[in-house]
């Protein structure tokens, strides 16, 4: 992903929360002018550089495509990342077994922790299909804001492993208990992927 291409939105370096549009007349976008937009904005930070917005390009029920201005594109549902394009290495699927909890969420809550399976494929570095061992637990409820917005959430733990790459790791989700959806998550999809911390800055109408 390309952050700060020409017209890309970005978020401002120096470290201002506000989302920045980058460009000929660039200027702070405001929280009135993400609320005023019809579709949904996704703030990406990707390690200590990479700081960019997506805007959703696709509605897949509770998936979404987004898309950055570089044409880099980000597949979520509900939050977690089940494919990726434009990136250095790519996650082409991770399909599961069982039925996804977060997929399923219509009250933020998850009662107790679920054990499920993935079959993950990557292309670029260890291409191939790997089986995951999946396990996603509650682990404390957590007030957070983003922009002007204040969320009551439950935040999930996500530990994967995948034996075959001796590869495990540990990602995180803020589920708003209020209607079930991700409103922050903190995600590696891949070995060598710096991890994506995913913001909902404008949500469907």
């Amino acid at each position: 992903m390309v952050a700060c291409a020409h017209r890309s939105q970005c978020i401002n370096a120096s470290g201002h929360r506000e989302p920045w549009v980058m460009g000929q007349g660039a200027k702070p976008m405001r929280q009135e002018e993400i609320e005023a937009r019809s579709y949904e904005v996704l703030r990406v930070d990707m390690g200590r550089t990479v700081k960019a917005v997506m805007e959703v390009a696709e509605f897949q029920g509770r998936g979404r495509v987004w898309i950055a201005s570089d044409r880099s594109i980000l597949v979520t549902r509900n939050g977690r990342i089940v494919r990726t394009a434009g990136f250095k290495t790519d996650l082409r699927d991770a399909i599961s077994r069982d039925l996804e909890p977060l997929d399923g969420a219509s009250k933020g809550k998850l009662a107790k922790a679920v054990r499920l399976t993935r079959q993950m494929e990557w292309a670029g570095k260890e291409p191939g299909s790997y089986s995951a061992r999946v396990i996603l637990k509650p682990v404390t409820s957590e007030t957070i804001k983003i922009l002007d917005q204040t969320f009551q959430t439950q935040v999930i733990e996500e530990s994967i492993e995948v034996k075959a790459l001796n590869w495990a790791v540990t990602n995180h989700y803020w589920l708003d208990v209020a209607n079930g959806t991700v409103q922050r998550t903190v995600q590696l999809f891949h070995p060598s992927s710096v991890p994506l911390t995913l913001e909902i800055l404008r949500p469907a109408a």
